[in-house]
């Protein structure tokens, strides 16, 4: 099955989509990406299942996929639902996967002969769907695109795909057409390969292919894909500064530091521990006082504030003896900026502030400034303020910030979000309530884009709109934000927790108070 599909439209036409619903599927897609190709280059040291201790082979890697076993279904679960836990288990297999399959197309495209049509090959696919996912993902995304997370296994053998489709919901036949020219979305014949040989004519896609849509027939719903390499553009801006904003030397740093993007910090601590080993070893003092400062902001985030500091003060310990110039270092000032997030936690807002401002002294002193590093310490210097109940100095700064990052970022970037969110805050305790409203609907624009559609800010952002329509007299509104708020909130949180319990109160509240209007 086609486990894991997103769709995502550069062309409005005849879409009933929602844009919300489409901007979910473009940021799932891109942070599903960005965990492959974290994974694909970390190096086999080791077999990774015990059951194939014996007899696993990297060479053999298709073998073992495709033979009926629990590896095909246990993969592309891991793959379709993110478990980053499964996947890192995984990891070795799916890089040699991955290289088995580049490899295979890199024999069959030097072995296919130099006509116009030669390269393009035409193979099937039988799906069952259920209705409501075909409409959200295909039929109202002609010329969009369509990607898939999970390896994907079709054939050359179209009666075989239609058997296959053989169900009682909605019956789809995909008809992929493929150019062998495209590489970066690599697929082979696994007749040499594969535990069935070539009864089937199997081809297997790598994670992550994307295909366009191009025509539909619904006497079968005979869907035609073909593969591409084109991307949307703002997508794929957000995903190069993503990447190059978390790429390490040691790719388990990688990790670590996507998982906090993703506000899964218990699993970034998990990775950032386990690049404590043999892999920093040949690491210089800057990379490990770099990996301590990332696994202290960590802390700090969980709320573990006496090891946060614990790690900031290695990393800073580390940096003034290897370092030259430490006055005027750059990195020193980030981990001073992070100090600063610790003691504004402690509510010790001097000491915050003093934190921040030689943040900012030393990136302004620098030979060539950082802008994102900048930005980030007149954000913080805001928030300090908004703390203190200065608000005009903590608009000031945050409009600073945000034209910083307006000038240097993608405008879809979550830091954008995050001080536009700032900015309404603010608003919204001078008691500006309409202008708060404004900068949150930007916020949320923004979130829906870069986020995934479970992560605590949205729901946070939600939360925030709930409240201001409420008080505008906007109660079905009020209560629609609510409702998608509870719904983040459910799946971060267990029933018992205390933002669970005041969101279901909440949610009452609007409730009753449109009752009383339809009464």
């Amino acid at each position: 099955m086609f486990n894991s599909l997103s769709s995502f439209s550069n062309d409005e036409t005849g879409s009933f989509v929602s844009d919300e619903e489409t901007k979910r599927q473009e940021a799932e897609f891109m942070y599903a990406g960005i965990v492959r190709d974290i994974l694909v280059q970390i190096n086999s040291t080791e077999v990774f299942i015990d059951e194939f201790q014996e007899y696993y082979d990297p060479c053999n890697a298709i073998f073992w996929y495709t033979r009926d076993t629990f590896l095909y279904r246990f993969l592309n679960k891991a793959l379709r639902e993110q478990d980053i836990d499964t996947l890192y288990g995984l990891r070795y297999f799916i890089k040699d996967l991955h290289e088995q399959l580049i490899e295979l197309h890199h024999l069959s495209k030097n072995d296919t002969k130099s006509t116009a049509n030669a390269n393009i090959k035409t193979m099937y696919r039988g799906q069952l769907m259920n209705l409501n996912e075909f409409n959200k993902k295909i039929r109202y995304h002609m010329n969009g695109f369509l990607s898939v997370n999970t390896f994907l296994s079709t054939t050359t053998n179209k009666e075989l795909a239609i058997f296959f489709v053989n169900g009682e919901i909605v019956h789809i036949l995909f008809q992929i057409n493929a150019d062998e020219s495209i590489t970066k979305f690599p697929f082979a014949k696994l007749s040499k390969k594969s535990a069935f040989g070539n009864d089937e004519g199997e081809i297997l896609f790598a994670m992550g292919a994307v295909f366009r849509i191009m025509l539909m027939d619904n006497e079968l719903w005979h869907v035609t894909l073909k593969l591409t390499d084109e991307e949307d553009d703002d997508l794929c801006k957000l995903t190069k500064y993503v990447k190059n904003d978390i790429v390490q030397p040691i790719p388990l740093v990688s990790l670590a530091k996507l998982m906090g993007i993703l506000a899964r910090y218990d699993k970034a601590e998990n990775f950032y521990i386990l690049s404590f080993g043999p892999a920093i070893a040949s690491q210089n003092a800057g990379c490990i006082a770099a990996v301590y400062n990332d696994l202290g902001l960590n802390y700090k985030l969980m709320e573990q504030i006496n090891k946060a500091i614990r790690c900031f003060q290695i990393s800073l310990d580390l940096k003034c003896k290897h370092f030259t110039n430490a006055d005027t270092n750059p990195s020193l000032a980030i981990t001073y900026n992070n100090l600063g997030g610790v003691y504004f936690s402690q509510q010790e807002y001097e000491l915050a502030a003093l934190m921040y401002r030689n943040a900012a002294r030393i990136h302004r002193a620098s030979t060539n400034p950082d802008q994102i590093s900048l930005a980030i310490c007149y954000n913080n210097i805001g928030t300090v303020c908004k703390e203190i109940q200065r608000y005009e100095e903590a608009l000031l700064m945050y409009e600073m910030s945000l034209e910083i990052r307006l000038s240097v970022l993608p405008r879809t970037h979550p830091m954008i979000a995050t001080t536009c969110n700032n900015i309404a805050h603010t608003y919204y305790l001078q008691g500006h309530s309409e202008k708060a409203a404004e900068y949150w609907k930007k916020t949320l624009l923004i979130q829906q884009t870069s986020l995934p559609s479970d992560h605590l800010l949205l729901g946070k952002t939600y939360q925030s709109l709930s409240i201001v329509s409420y008080e505008h007299g906007f109660l079905e509104q009020a209560l629609e934000y609510a409702k998608k708020s509870q719904k983040v909130n459910s799946v971060n949180f267990p029933t018992d927790h205390p933002k669970v319990k005041e969101e279901n109160e909440w949610i009452s509240q609007v409730e009753e108070e449109l009752d009383k209007l339809h009464v």
